[in-house]
């Protein structure tokens, strides 16, 4: 498996979804060249009544030909496949799409 990075630096475009009390951001941050699995860093941001805010982030893999969705939640295991400075990437990505999901909630 070889992760090929989608992500630029320059990209700074967020789309966020709202779902009543539920924000959730999915911007593509790669794919696998052997396999053709795309990966996305997924942002969500729920109102929770008794926590004010709960924030989650993960990385997906899809599989377009089983039509499964594998969630990556630990960085270790994200760095067995995607390298440091990809991850450098994604963190710069993932700190400004929560910036942007904090001014619209």
């Amino acid at each position: 498996m070889t992760f090929i990075a989608t992500l630029t630096d320059e990209a700074d475009y967020v789309h966020v979804h709202r779902d009543n009390n539920s924000y959730r951001v999915a911007t593509q941050i790669g794919y696998d060249d052997v396999t053709r699995h795309i990966f996305f860093l997924v942002v969500t941001l729920d109102v929770v009544p008794t926590l004010d805010y709960e924030l989650r982030y993960s990385i997906e893999r899809y599989d377009d030909v089983l039509e499964e969705t594998t969630t990556y939640w630990d960085r270790s295991e994200v760095a067995k496949f995607i390298g440091k400075e990809d991850r450098k990437r994604i963190l710069a990505s993932l700190l400004s799409i929560i910036h942007h999901l904090l001014n619209d909630a």
